[in-house]
């Protein structure tokens, strides 16, 4: 479900994307094997980009992948306010992939924060997921495995493996 982003783990091109939303221009572009992001308000002029930043994580496989940006602020991540619906081969607003309950409704793109996988994706999105909150917006979060293991809900299956080791038993 989490990756480290790369091109052989996105679900699609991420090079050349554009596209404005909320008064902000995005683009990604690829630097080697490393996708960055760079965004401009609307009105600006084009080469007036901030400066650019590393998709580092992606999380989803079937239906959706969602990107994760360096925030600058240890290790918390920024959510990329777009996702890329995989069924549909297209991209929408990542506020807009998500059903919430009609009071966040007025609050379009709350979700979208820093460090908000650090405070609430990584824990079913990982295996043994540690946030570890630092300071302000800044976490020194870490994960035994990006992906979700057995042991992610199954704590404790120490014994299941021991008692399942020998062939015969299984």
């Amino acid at each position: 479900m989490t990756q480290v982003a790369s091109p052989t783990t996105a679900a699609t091109n991420l090079e050349g994307f554009t596209q404005e939303l909320a008064g902000k221009v995005y683009r990604i572009f690829r630097d080697g094997d490393r996708f960055k992001v760079q965004d401009r308000a609307s009105n600006a002029p084009k080469n007036q980009r901030s400066p650019s930043r590393e998709i580092v994580l992606m999380t989803g496989s079937h239906n959706l992948q969602m990107y994760w940006v360096e925030s600058g602020e240890g290790r918390s991540m920024e959510p990329f306010p777009f996702a890329h619906n995989i069924n549909e081969e297209r991209w929408a607003p990542a506020h807009d992939t998500f059903l919430l309950p009609p009071e966040f409704g007025a609050q379009v793109g709350h979700h979208n924060t820093i460090g908000e996988w650090n405070q609430a994706c990584m824990d079913c999105h990982t295996t043994f997921a540690r946030p570890r909150f630092v300071d302000g917006l800044e976490f020194d979060s870490h994960v035994v495995e990006f992906g979700i293991s057995c042991e992610a809900c199954h704590i404790g299956g120490e014994e299941h493996i021991a008692a399942n080791r020998n062939p015969l038993r299984r």
